[in-house]
């Protein structure tokens, strides 16, 4: 009793030692685990908090500076792009200036034989039939477009205006067949306003379109005194003259040359008067920030474009200096700064520079680019005070952000503080738990075994860990990867997900996940045509489901399989596909699929002439979604019953179902549900004679699909060489209007790229919301087509504009040519050897390169016309097919070109057509 009683004190005393222990061991571990974690974590806080501060401010001025000097450089892209702009331009009118000098000299060196056509004097009243003569409203005087006249200065000019000396005959006789090449420029761009010719024989001028030139006897004209005649003389190539004031057509220059016989001597000048107008008016819409603005000037520093010159201009303008268009009248400021960039400018300098105004109070930049071709420069200036402004704002906006973290940051280190004191609390309490047990689940923990079991409060943690894992092993399952992307009609996009997917769950030996990769891979591919592998993938995915005993799974599987089978004509394994994901669904009694697989079957029933099989089927599913309160799947039974009734006729009963599923879409709020219905209560409403019911249902189905569709970036690409005259240009613009007018939508972006002897862009990408008409109005604009080829380099600026389009827009290059390329510069097809001779003479690049360079997924769709461009059709061919979507359509020479080029617009307008996803489920998982 004694050893006992013994016994027990002592045991006593151990437990009372054992809770002392373990309440001293509590407390030490509470103490240390609360010093360890919140001294530190003080510290640290501190230090962010001081960071931040330091790091914000450094930010607002570093985010502040660049910003600055993105804007700036902004503007000097701007700049340099409409000197670009410009430039092109007057590149073609010096083409067209230096083609008519050609020409002249021809005439006068006998390379052209012509039969001299008929010539007039000035004088309507020595000449009373003038062909062609009117009243020209544009003009304000009586012109002819079908003859010019001539004059001869009072100097040379015998007893009358008959009285000519043989060398005048000689230069009438010989320039009379100009008038051609006068009307078809004139035609081909009507900002060309005047056409002159000067000869040095006799100071004989001639003008086009013939008008009454008598004011110029008044004033003794002679042509050989104009600048426009003096300063081409010698210089064997195009001059441009400073702009000066027309009455009638505003703002306008000369474009001359001049014209030599081969031995040498002068027969005269060529002139061009053009308005400018189109060009000042691209200035004027450049919407430079707040207060900033762009100008043009000439080499001697006039102003040609400026917000302040009146509109329209007055008749008594005169052009006045940039500066003093620049600096108020009073304004003494230093203008060194700014006369030093007038002068780059007009030494045909790029650059950008500072100066200041209102009195030395205000800084302001200046960007320009030259317009080499005519001397003139572009340039854009505006204050700083603007290019600070999102500076400004965006340093404010970080301090404030800065301020917000830092208390933010104070009171969640109270709770965080807080937080570890009442859970180190928990855990020191849970950490006093036997060694050995503790010891055994760390050697478990570190082997990765999270698969063991405590009862004690300590384990349970540890378990709680291993289901997480567990989860996160299936918890993908559970989602709809890619379906968004799927049933937004994406599919490239759906298929990469899906593809990541698949090799994430066979990585992680998730053999579920890699089912149902498998299963939503062969949707992809049957909505894409390649059945082969679609029925792969499903086999592999029932596989799987088989192995699993994934009676869901193998559910829906078969059922998509089936769907496989009867699209592609394979009905009886369609039958028994669809009734063995039918049986699997009532073996697990999955009420939903039951629903999907007897709608499907009675689509199957449908399809092979059984109608009373066929409504049969639909009727059982339509019962069953009703018993079981599945809105969702009664609204597609509905819909599925009123297919078949409209298709057999019954258009009351058609209408009755339709009109069911219509108001349970509603209800569910399923968008592509209710277009269906909508698109087949239009029909259902035409075939009863409700007209007006089927415009409206049909409206609202147009309203849905268009809010549904993906936006697309299209790029006309049109061939505006001189072969395509005629019918020929007609068609493509016909066609490219058709494609506008039914597959782009107001959110889609379009741009035109037209190419002869170079690519020009007539068209920047624009957005279609309204920009309709005016797109539009620019295609309507290609009537005169002429020059060579440049069909590479079109397709390479086409392309060159898709890769600055960020986003996942679907991307789209349309191109139409009749003939091989011979003019252009930078772009090829095929593969260009890096040291080859081709390659080092004319340094162009494959578009194949650039596209797999540049990792551009654009469509590329190409109609090429005749028999010249059989020699690269196979390329041609290789290049659009390349692309995911591509196509190339020929079209021979011999059949009727313009209907042959309709034709394959309209095969365009069916490659642009969205892709649909109607009446197909992807897994429920």
């Amino acid at each position: 009793m004694i050893f006992e009683r013994t016994n027990k004190k002592i045991q006593r005393g151990k437990n009372e030692m054992i809770n002392r222990s373990k309440s001293t061991i509590r407390r030490r571990i509470l103490i240390s685990f609360v010093l360890l974690l919140v001294i530190p974590v003080i510290i640290l806080s501190g230090l962010n908090i001081a960071g931040i501060l330091i790091l914000s401010r450094d930010n607002a001025q570093d985010s502040g500076e660049a910003l600055r000097l993105e804007e700036l450089n902004n503007l000097q892209r701007i700049a340099n792009d409409t000197s670009l702009f410009i430039t092109e331009t007057f590149q073609k009118v010096s083409d067209e200036a230096t083609t008519l000098a050609d020409y002249t000299s021809d005439l006068f060196n006998g390379r052209i034989n012509a039969t001299p056509r008929p010539y007039y004097y000035w004088d309507a009243s020595k000449y009373p039939s003038i062909p062609g003569l009117y009243y020209d409203p544009f003009y304000g005087i009586d012109v002819s477009f079908e003859v010019s006249c001539y004059y001869l200065p009072p100097t040379t000019m015998n007893s009358s205006y008959d009285d000519l000396s043989p060398g005048a005959v000689e230069i009438l006789e010989t320039s009379s067949n100009i008038d051609t090449a006068f009307n078809m420029l004139h035609e081909a761009n009507p900002n060309y306003i005047w056409f002159s010719a000067g000869f040095e024989t006799g100071g004989i001028y001639k003008n086009y379109p013939y008008n009454d030139i008598g004011f110029f006897y008044d004033e003794g004209y002679d042509p050989r005194e104009r600048p426009w005649y003096t300063d081409a003389v010698g210089e064997g190539k195009v001059v441009f003259t400073s702009p000066y004031l027309d009455p009638t057509s505003g703002l306008m220059i000369s474009v001359a040359r001049e014209v030599r016989y081969d031995s040498g001597g002068l027969i005269g000048v060529i002139s061009m008067d053009l308005t400018i107008d189109t060009i000042r008016t691209a200035i004027m819409n450049i919407d430079v920030l707040e207060e900033g603005y762009a100008f043009l000037i000439d080499n001697q520093g006039k102003t040609i474009s400026h917000p302040d010159i009146p509109e329209p201009i007055p008749s008594d303008y005169e052009a006045e200096d940039i500066e003093e268009m620049v600096f108020e009248v009073g304004d003494n400021s230093d203008r060194a700064a700014f006369r030093t960039a007038v002068q780059l400018m007009k030494d045909g300098e790029y650059g950008q520079a500072t100066f200041l105004k209102n009195d030395g109070e205000e800084k302001w930049f200046i960007v320009f680019a030259p317009i080499a071709i005519t001397g003139y420069s572009m340039g854009i200036i505006v204050p700083e005070k603007d290019l600070i402004a999102p500076a400004n704002a965006v340093k404010d906006q970080i301090q404030t952000l800065s301020i917000w973290e830092t208390v933010i940051f104070a009171a969640v280190l109270a709770v965080i503080i807080a937080l570890i004191v009442v859970f180190a609390s928990i855990i020191s309490r849970r950490i006093v738990r036997p060694i050995k047990d503790l010891t055994k689940m760390v050697e478990y923990i570190t082997e990765g075994d999270l698969s063991r079991e405590m009862k004690s409060e300590a384990a349970a943690q540890t378990k709680e860990i291993g289901i997480l894992h567990s989860a996160f092993q299936n918890l993908v399952t559970t989602l709809r990867f890619g379906n968004t992307d799927y049933y937004r009609g994406d599919l490239n996009r759906a298929f990469d997900n899906y593809t990541r997917a698949l090799e994430l769950f066979k990585t992680t030996n998730n053999q579920r996940g890699v089912a149902i990769c498998y299963n939503n891979l062969g949707n992809i591919y049957r909505a894409w045509g390649d059945f082969k592998k679609a029925q792969e993938s499903y086999q592999e995915a029932i596989a799987i489901g088989e192995e699993m005993d994934d009676w869901e799974g193998l559910a829906s599987r078969y059922n998509n399989l089936g769907l496989f089978y009867m699209e592609t004509g394979q009905m009886a394994d369609a039958k028994k596909a669809l009734e063995t994901a039918l049986e699997y669904d009532e073996q697990i009694d999955n009420q939903i699929g039951m629903a999907i697989r007897l709608g499907n079957l009675g689509l199957y029933y449908s399809k092979v002439g059984d109608r009373k099989k066929a409504k049969e089927y639909y009727t059982k599913a339509i019962e069953l979604c009703e018993k079981t309160d599945n809105k969702s799947g009664l609204a597609q039974s509905h819909l599925k019953m009123g297919s078949f009734l409209k298709e057999a006729g019954d258009y009351k009963g058609a209408q009755k179902h339709l009109e069911k599923s219509l108001k349970l879409a509603k209800e569910i709020g399923d968008i592509r549900l209710l277009a269906n219905c909508f698109e087949q209560l239009a029909t259902v409403y035409e075939m009863q004679n409700m007209t007006a019911k089927s415009h409206q249902a049909e409206a609202k189905a147009a309203e849905i699909r268009q809010s549904l569709i993906t936006k697309k970036v299209v790029l006309f690409v049109i061939d505006y060489s001189g072969s395509m005259s005629g019918s020929r240009i007609k068609a493509a613009v016909k066609g490219a209007e058709r494609i506008l007018e039914t597959q782009v939508n107001p959110q889609d972006d379009v741009a035109i790229v037209i190419f002869n002897e170079s690519s020009h862009v007539l068209q920047p990408l624009t957005n279609v919301r309204n920009n309709y008409d005016r797109i539009r109005s620019n295609l309507r604009k290609l009537k005169y087509p002429q020059y060579r080829t440049a069909f590479y380099d079109a397709l390479g600026d086409a392309l060159k504009q898709l890769h600055n389009v960020k986003g996942n827009e679907q991307k789209w290059v349309i191109a139409l040519s009749d003939g091989l390329d011979n003019t252009s510069e930078r772009f090829t097809i095929g593969t260009t050897e890096k040291s080859g001779l081709f390659k080092q003479q004319t340094g162009r690049k494959s578009i194949e390169e650039y596209i797999r360079e540049t990792m551009l997924n654009a469509n590329l769709i190409i109609v090429g016309i005749g028999e010249e461009l059989a020699a690269v059709e196979d390329q041609l061919e290789k290049l659009c097919s390349d692309t995911p979507r591509g196509k190339y359509l020929s079209i021979e020479s011999g059949r009727a070109v313009d209907k042959a080029i309709e034709e394959a617009f309209h095969h365009v307008k069916d490659l642009l057509a969205e892709v649909e996803i109607e009446g197909f489920t992807v897994d429920q998982y």
